[in-house]
């Protein structure tokens, strides 16, 4: 690999020149173009959201067939994903990016069981006591 600098003299490439070469050079092997890569250090080919979780369980919070958006079926799903992650933590105590993502799922889950309390009150009921989730959540006078 040959480098001109601003004169026309053959230098040594640098670093980050070398990197980029050498990046290349595996996407090119692995079959990735340079319009389908985010970045040069993309190898992976699994779709965003694969995380081998099993929602069987799920299926009984649905409302019809095709229901992907009740709220609900999302709290069931969440909860599944939940239970997951917390296996995890409990062997890998150090994957710090896994409980931030651990915390956010937490989050979400908490704001779709505040809407159904406030909206559908028995479905609440219903949800979180097939879950076995804890409710914190009280009516204010």
């Amino acid at each position: 690999m040959k480098c001109l600098n601003a004169r026309g003299v053959a230098t040594r490439p640098t670093r980050m020149q070398r990197h980029v070469v050498v990046a290349a050079r595996a996407n090119r092997q692995v079959g990735l173009s340079s319009k389908n890569r985010h970045n040069a250090f993309t190898s992976c080919k699994a779709a965003r959201g694969t995380y081998n979780t099993d929602y069987s369980g799920t299926e009984d919070f649905m409302r019809h067939d095709k229901d992907v958006g009740s709220s609900e079926y999302q709290i069931a799903r969440i909860s599944t994903r939940i239970k997951q992650l917390t296996e995890h933590l409990k062997e890998h105590k150090t994957d710090h990016a896994t409980r931030r993502g651990l915390m956010a799922l937490l989050n979400k889950r908490n704001k779709l069981l505040q809407y159904l309390f406030q909206n559908d009150r028995k479905t609440y009921t219903n949800t979180i006591q097939a879950l076995g989730i804890r409710s914190r959540l009280t009516d204010t006078l």
